[in-house]
């Protein structure tokens, strides 16, 4: 795990980082948080160089596709009936213009679009603090985004 392994092991990862990732710096968080991962199992460094190499591709590859998931549920958790995301229903309004069309919901459903647009908030972490389900909070975000579109 010192600086020799690093240096052994990283012209091997960058080529592969770079050809899976979008661009050179997500390139580099993907071999960082793999090298982080990495610590954790100590018994990598005891493999040869090839199986060491291996683990760490593998690694990178499943941590990417896990964060594309996550990106992707989070676009999807936006979207209103009609395919356009909240993001494309607000786009053409100034958050003032969005808060005091957002007064006009009922007050549990303000407080969740507020909570998910203004604050990043996940559906889970909502659904953790209120005690429901995250499909819950979802569902009720949906239904908040699809008045707001009404109203505008």
């Amino acid at each position: 795990m010192d600086s020799k392994h690093y240096e052994q092991l990283y012209p091997h990862l960058l080529p592969f980082a770079n050809k899976i990732a979008r661009d050179s710096h997500e390139a580099n968080d993907l071999i960082q948080e793999a090298w982080l991962r990495s610590m954790k199992h100590s018994y990598i460094f005891e493999l040869e160089l090839p199986k060491q190499r291996a683990w760490f591709f593998k690694t990178m590859k499943r941590m990417l596709i896990d964060e594309r998931r996550k990106h992707s549920r989070e676009q999807n958790e936006w979207a209103v009936d009609d395919g356009h995301s909240a993001g494309e229903l607000f786009s053409d309004y100034s958050k003032v213009e969005v808060s005091l069309m957002m007064t006009a919901l009922p007050e549990d459903l303000y407080d969740l679009v507020y909570k998910t647009y203004w604050l990043g908030m996940s559906s889970l972490e909502i659904g953790r603090l209120q005690g429901v389900p995250a499909s819950t909070i979802r569902s009720k975000i949906k239904k908040a985004l699809v008045l707001l579109q009404k109203s505008m």
